[in-house]
């Protein structure tokens, strides 16, 4: 199946309208944001997970001034550049960043599904999870849910302040909500949920180590579609990397790949 067969628009329209709506709620989250070149450079606090330029390119040509902007914007804060490029930014972008130093660090699927009256079809209950949406002014509840959100992220690590309060951050978002899956009364996996008039994102997924295989993803997935087509959403992004079980779990409740794009980096010390 290829892209055209899942979208009704062609697959350079669906990836602006995703590029930009991940780039202004990047904006929007992150302590500072700074306009480069159509797009965002997005700054946390060390070691954030924000810490990246969104949606560049998109409006037109880049120039190496542009380039040389988004490398002072995180050289002055002491953190690494890196840029979010997607394959319909102008060719420009991909040239100045090479030129300037930057390499290739990894590959990141879009999927898409579109959001009709099958949509029942990819939302069938698990026996014994129960999920609910998040209230963001349970202070447990909300602790709960960013324990288990992020526990296929740390890599053993502790969840950082900076990390932590740009989640606390997502959980009051207006265009956001967020899901918290339980097995017998126990937090088990959460998920986020964005939706805009032109289509939702499923984002932040993750179960617990303890909990997974018993299609607590799927369900969280299942979950949000289900209120994104409430919402009156036309249609489903996730973002996954190539060949990890979200990948596949989307796959399954009907999402195909609908483009592949590059995470860009500047070593310390690029000329």
């Amino acid at each position: 199946m290829t892209p055209s067969d899942i979208a009704p628009e062609n697959t350079r329209d669906l990836a602006l309208l995703e590029e930009r709506r991940q780039g202004l709620a990047c904006s929007e989250l992150s302590l500072e944001s700074e306009r480069i070149a159509g797009g965002w450079a997005n700054y946390s606090g060390p070691g954030a997970w924000l810490n990246e330029a969104c949606a560049l390119g998109l409006e037109g040509p880049v120039t190496a001034d542009d380039v040389a902007q988004l490398i002072e914007f995180y050289a002055s804060r002491g953190a690494p550049a890196k840029v979010d490029l997607c394959p319909y930014a102008h060719e420009t972008l991909a040239a100045e960043l090479a030129a300037a130093g930057f390499v290739l660090a990894a590959f990141r699927h879009v999927l898409m599904r579109l959001l009709g009256d099958d949509v029942a079809s990819a939302t069938r209950t698990v026996d014994g999870i129960d999920i609910r949406i998040v209230d963001p002014s349970d202070a447990q509840e909300v602790d709960a849910y960013i324990r288990v959100a992020t526990s296929g992220f740390l890599r053993g690590e502790p969840l950082s302040k900076e990390n932590r309060a740009f989640l606390e951050r997502t959980l009051v978002h207006p265009r956001h909500v967020h899901f918290l899956a339980s097995v017998d009364g126990v937090s088990a996996g959460g998920g986020g949920l964005e939706v805009t008039p032109d289509l939702a994102c499923l984002f932040g997924a993750s179960v617990l180590p303890t909990f997974q295989r018993r299609g607590i993803q799927g369900a969280l997935i299942r979950a949000r579609l289900t209120e994104a087509a409430r919402r009156g959403a036309p249609r489903a992004i996730i973002q996954s990397t190539p060949g990890i079980p979200t990948e596949r779990n989307a796959g399954r409740a009907g999402f195909r790949v609908a483009y592949t794009k590059a995470e860009m980096v500047r070593p310390a010390g690029a000329a």
